[in-house]
């Protein structure tokens, strides 16, 4: 009886049987009402075997993978030709292009300091004080000597007086004009009108960029708020008489530039050490390097120890570039590579 309503309950619904006898019969399980599925459904031609595992679990058809396709092979004549390179190809190839120091300061979006001068404030003051002497003595020796001579004097002695006065004049102006005409910085400036655009780069004649020197004087009275003088000139306009790099130095042997570099090694330690080890004389040192910098650019004033002479076309007169003390660009080599030098120039 009980193999009879585990299959009747299993094959038959609930819902034909009587509501006396359904509390006394078992719900069906999903797994019965699966199977219940299955039989009435599915054709017996189509029907597969049970399985414990749920239908979304089941093993599915895999497909073969596909292969992949070959690389496609290159005959052998371009083989070789690719292998060749000394045989000529098809596309024409653009010619290399050559950039000069100019162009490629040129192509830069701003301006490109190359040279910067020292500070000359003491070198002015010291033109003008010296300037001022001359003047001052010139000025009281002919009023004294010749225009109102003493008693007693030969005839020539005014004269003599009058033409030593006249050089002592001379003198002073050589002396003041010392701070004129004296470049404090020269810089690198591209034209915009000359930079390639998008649609002149294509082209075949693009414009090769341009540039100016922009050249700022230095201040001939040292007021501060005293503007200073701006021009712009082609590089090709400007001339040294002397290139702005230093000399090369004689050429050392490897043990010599070893015990060169020691010697000056140790004179800085010792100077370091010196003025760790004894504070209350280092104002005195301090000072007397001052003092001996300010000796040296008085003496400057008159022997011009140092400056470069320049002209510049369409302008009159000569012009100063200072070599010591001075920032220049590679060491002097990027005013050196754009402007003129003369061959053999001394400064």
């Amino acid at each position: 009886m009980a193999a009879f309503s585990r299959g009747f309950c299993s094959s038959a619904p609930l819902h034909h049987l009587s509501p006396r006898l359904a509390p006394h019969i078992t719900r069906p399980s999903q797994f019965q009402l699966i199977f219940h599925r299955t039989r009435t459904t599915t054709p017996l031609t189509h029907s597969r075997p049970l399985t414990t595992s749920p239908p979304h679990l089941a093993p599915t058809k895999r497909h073969p993978p596909k292969p992949k396709p070959l690389p496609k092979r290159t005959p052998p004549q371009q083989q070789k030709a690719s292998l060749n390179p000394s045989t000529p190809s098809l596309t024409p190839t653009p010619p290399p292009i050559h950039q000069t120091y100019a162009t490629t300061l040129a192509l830069r979006p701003s301006r490109t300091l190359l040279y910067r001068g020292p500070s000359h404030r003491l070198y002015t003051l010291g033109s003008y004080v010296f300037g001022g002497f001359c003047f001052a003595y010139a000025g009281w020796n002919f009023y004294a000597q010749t225009l109102d001579p003493p008693e007693g004097l030969a005839p020539w002695i005014p004269w003599a007086f009058a033409g030593v006065c006249v050089g002592m004049a001379g003198l002073g102006v050589w002396l003041v004009r010392g701070p004129s005409r004296l470049i404090h910085m020269i810089e690198a400036i591209p034209l915009k009108s000359s930079l390639p655009s998008s649609s002149s780069s294509s082209s075949k004649t693009s414009p090769t960029p341009k540039l100016n020197l922009q050249i700022t004087l230095h201040r001939p009275i040292p007021i501060p708020f005293l503007k200073r003088r701006t021009f712009q000139i082609p590089p090709s306009h400007l001339t040294l008489s002397a290139p702005l790099t230093p000399p090369t130095p004689t050429t050392l042997s490897p043990t010599q530039y070893l015990a060169h570099r020691r010697a000056v090694e140790a004179a800085e330690r010792a100077r370091r050490d010196l003025d760790r080890s004894r504070l209350l004389t280092a104002p005195f040192r301090h000072a007397s390097y001052f003092a001996w910098r300010g000796v040296k650019v008085l003496g400057r004033v008159w022997t011009k120890e140092g400056f470069v002479r320049c002209t510049i076309n369409g302008r009159r007169g000569a012009w100063k570039v200072d070599r010591e003390g001075a920032w220049c660009k590679d060491g002097g080599r990027g005013v050196d590579r754009l402007v003129n030098v003369r061959a053999g120039g001394g400064g």
